[in-house]
């Protein structure tokens, strides 16, 4: 995974790989729908550690490449 995508980006790539919605996404990440559009649109400034460990489970990569497309997200935002 790069490094400089965004997890929006990273996101919709799983999500097309497996046939999955967001819903879906979110569910197998164990976060919730809003939880992970506000993540996506670099809202969250520091998610919690099972948060990442979710997502680095749903998106089958390390804690530390979710924590940088977050920055990245936040980035894109302005935040």
């Amino acid at each position: 995974m790069a490094a400089t995508a965004t997890l929006l980006a990273i996101v919709k790539a799983r999500c097309d790989a497996k046939g999955w919605t967001f819903a879906d996404a979110a569910k197998r990440a164990k976060v919730s729908v809003a939880g992970l559009r506000k993540l996506c649109s670099g809202l969250v400034d520091d998610p919690r550690g099972p948060t990442i460990r979710g997502l680095a489970t749903m998106l089958d990569c390390a804690p530390e490449d979710v924590r940088a497309a977050i920055a990245a997200s936040r980035a894109a935002a302005g935040k």
